[in-house]
């Protein structure tokens, strides 16, 4: 059975935000290609960590092409073939909803993550990450590049497959009982999960939508200047946020007090923000912003009545 390994780079929070995609073909067990695209966001706005992860900008795809032209050059590639990836419900999230925010058609490709493999086959290891399996297997590369990425992933799944001598990828996972998945039927398009609630306010249901902060897990770290942080949890779950204390897999956005730290080199210094780049360097979907973005985001009127308090 063929197969393709895949891997994304995104701008930002958003799995709409695809800033890269690097691919690796392989046919009866060789890898016969491998190449990547660089790929204007529609929204071409690049969060400031992402692009401290995988060093792309917003001017560096500035004339790159979207998504479907990118897809149109690559599509027969993923024809009649098992998709692969790394953390592969982060990739195949990312994929589908580039598909679907583009009205493109979805195809009913089985999926399998090899974070899931490896574990399954080499169980004496403790770190499962990309840049660990690739110490581990003698592969040299580049993280976060898109294209030794999904060659990385390729070849983890090609050595497991040596090492159970599976004649095939369905062999292979027929061996380890691990069945497949299929993109068609991917709901989980974004990391959701409950707030930590030890005496932290809940979300208010009847808050707007659309809005910002609906459903988001929020955290805080740092001071904020404007108000205290309790103050703050309520403010965000008056605006349907899901406020927490703590940096978990539901993150979806972390507020850092204080002046901007993107300025003068400010270094991430607090746990919450350690935890939160190594979050999105597996693959979460977190944005980070200061203070003063935060306070940007809130309606006006909201905002001149908290602050006035």
């Amino acid at each position: 059975m063929n197969f393709v390994a895949i891997d994304f780079e995104t701008a930002n929070a958003s799995r709409t935000s695809a800033c890269e995609i690097g691919v690796t073909v392989v046919q009866e067990g060789t890898i016969i290609d491998t190449y990547s695209h660089l790929i204007r966001p529609k929204e071409n706005y690049f969060n400031f960590f992402n692009t401290k992860i995988h060093g792309i900008n917003a001017k560096m795809v500035s004339k790159e092409p979207e998504f479907p032209e990118v897809w149109q050059k690559i599509q027969s590639d993923f024809q009649d073939s098992v998709l692969v990836a790394h953390n592969a419900n982060f990739d195949m999230a990312v994929l589908k909803s580039c598909l679907k925010l583009y009205k493109l058609e979805v195809p009913k490709s089985p999926y399998i993550c090899t974070v899931q493999i490896a574990r399954k086959v080499w169980p004496e290891l403790d770190r499962f990450r990309l840049n660990r399996m690739a110490e581990f297997l003698g592969l040299d590369f580049k993280h976060h590049k898109a294209e030794d990425d999904a060659r990385v992933c390729a070849e983890i799944l090609l050595a497991a497959m040596r090492k159970k001598n599976a004649e095939s990828v369905v062999h292979l996972l027929q061996e380890i009982k691990l069945p497949p998945k299929n993109l068609v039927q991917l709901d989980n398009l974004g990391p959701t999960g409950p707030a930590r609630k030890m005496g932290l306010p809940k979300p208010n249901k009847k808050a707007d939508k659309t809005g910002y902060f609906h459903k988001k897990e929020v955290v805080f770290t740092r001071a904020l200047k404007s108000m205290p942080r309790p103050k703050a949890y309520k403010l965000v779950a008056q605006l349907g946020a899901l406020p927490s204390s703590e940096i978990s897999p539901a993150t979806k956005l972390l507020v850092v007090g204080g002046p901007d730290f993107r300025e003068n080199n400010t270094k991430p210094v607090t746990t919450k923000l350690k935890k939160a780049l190594k979050g999105i360097s597996q693959g979460q979907t977190i944005e980070i912003i200061s203070e003063q973005e935060f306070l940007d985001k809130i309606p006006l009127d909201l905002k001149q009545k908290v602050l006035k308090r």
